[in-house]
Formats: structure tokens, sequence, C-alpha cells
């Protein structure tokens, strides 16, 4: 199951805005946030997207419990 919590702690680790992220992405900033407040997941091209700008592997975002 995708981690909105890793989602938000990452981008605030790189001192990111979420505008930043989505504009980059091409998505919109209700999806996004959809994204980051647990309402929506990314879709598999996204989540790809998602890892290599947040410098991080796929797998980061996955909760193993």
């Amino acid at each position: 199951m995708f981690s909105h919590e890793k989602l938000k702690k990452r981008r605030l680790e790189l001192n990111l805005t979420q505008s930043s992220i989505y504009q980059e992405l091409g998505i919109s900033r209700k999806t996004y946030s959809a994204w980051e407040n647990g309402l929506a997941e990314p879709h598999a091209k996204n989540l790809r997207r998602l890892a290599k700008r947040l410098s991080v592997k796929e797998d980061y975002f996955i909760n193993k419990e």
C-alpha cells in the first residue's frame, strides 16, 4: 500500500513545494494533493516519475506492513 506519509516526508526533506512537483510531473494540484493526503494513489507510471523526482526507489513509498 502506498504511504502518503513517506511522500510528504521526502518532499519536505528535499525542501520542495507541492507545486514544484505537480507542475514538473504534469499533473493537477488536486491529484497531487490527494496522493499526499492519502485519498488516492499514483498509477505505476506516475509512481516511477515521482520516485525519480524525489531521488528514491519506487518501493520507498510502499508500506511493508
